[in-house]
C-alpha cells in the first residue's frame, strides 16, 4: 500500500507515544496480521484483486457484496494478504458469521485487536481510543445478520480513528456514508453453446478452480475431450457460487473420471 494511503505516518516518525498493545497474531518479515492459512491456492480473480486495492486506497470502507457462496470472504482474505505491509499496525480479520446477537459486534472486534474494556466507557469509545493512532486494516466478514451493528461501528470508528480502513463483506452494502459497495463478479465462465477446444477450457476460471478441487479429491483426474463438457457444465448454474470440493467429489463420480 502506497505512503499516500497513510498520510500520518510520515507526520508521526518514531514519536508514537504510548507502547502499542500487540493482539495474537502472526509477525514476519514486519507484517502482523490474523489472517488463516489456506489449504487451498487462490485461482484467477486478478483483475479482482487489483481492483479491491485500488478502491482501498480511495475509500476508508469498502464492502464487498454478493449472494452467499459467491467467493467475497476468500476474495477479501487474498486482497488483504497483499496489502499486510502497509498497514503498519497490521491487518486483521474479525469473523461474524458465529454472532447472532449485534451486541456483541464490539467485543468480537475488542477481542481481535487486543482492546481491553475500560470502566465507565463504553467498548465503542473504548474501541476508538485504542485505534485512534494505530494505522491499521481492520476486515468485517460476513455482516449481512448483523448490518445495523456493523454499520455504527464503522462509522462511529472511522470517523474517530484517521488511520483505520475497514474491508467489510455482505449480502448488502451497510449504508453509511463513505461507504464503497463493490459487487462480486462472477469467476469467468465458457460460453455452453460454443464450448472452447480442451486446452483453452483453463483460461475460464471457473473451469480452473473446477480442475483443480477436482485432482484435490482425485489425483488420476485429467481434463479430456470426454470430460470437458461436464467440466463446463458444473459452472452453467443459476446460482453464482464457486464450486467446492463436495461438487468436485460428486462430479468425479458422474462422468468426469
Amino acid at each position: 500500500m502506497p505512503d499516500a494511503m497513510h498520510p500520518t505516518r510520515k507526520a508521526r516518525g518514531g514519536d508514537r507515544g504510548r507502547p502499542v498493545a500487540v493482539p495474537r497474531g502472526f509477525r514476519g518479515a514486519g507484517s502482523l496480521h490474523n489472517l488463516p492459512l489456506e489449504l487451498s491456492g487462490f485461482v484467477g480473480r486478478e483483475k479482482e484483486l487489483a481492483e479491491v486495492g485500488r478502491l482501498l486506497e480511495e475509500a476508508r470502507l469498502l464492502t464487498l457484496t454478493g449472494p452467499g457462496g459467491c467467493g467475497k470472504t476468500r476474495l477479501a482474505l487474498e486482497a488483504a494478504r497483499g496489502l499486510v505491509e502497509g498497514f503498519e499496525d497490521g491487518v486483521w480479520l474479525v469473523e461474524l458469521a458465529p454472532l447472532s446477537d449485534p451486541s456483541l459486534v464490539p467485543q468480537a472486534v475488542a477481542s481481535v485487536v487486543g482492546a481491553r474494556e475500560q470502566p465507565r466507557r463504553s467498548l465503542t469509545e473504548t474501541l476508538s481510543g485504542h485505534l485512534r493512532s494505530r494505522e491499521l486494516l481492520l476486515i468485517l466478514d460476513n455482516c449481512e445478520h448483523l448490518i445495523g451493528a456493523c454499520a455504527a461501528l464503522a462509522e462511529g470508528l472511522l470517523r474517530s480513528c484517521p488511520g483505520l480502513r475497514v474491508l467489510a463483506t455482505s449480502r448488502e452494502s451497510l449504508g453509511i456514508i463513505g461507504e464503497v459497495a463493490w459487487p462480486v463478479p462472477s469467476l469467468t465462465l465458457p460460453d455452453l453453446r460454443r464450448l472452447p477446444e480442451v486446452e483453452s477450457l483453463p483460461r475460464y476460471e471457473a473451469a480452473r478452480l473446477f480442475v483443480e478441487r477436482t485432482v484435490a479429491v482425485k489425483p488420476s483426474f485429467a481434463l479430456t475431450e470426454h470430460n470437458a463438457a461436464a467440466v463446463a457444465r458444473g459452472h452453467g448454474r443459476p446460482a453464482r457460487e464457486p464450486p467446492a470440493v463436495p461438487v468436485a467429489r460428486s462430479s468425479v463420480g458422474d462422468g468426469l473420471g
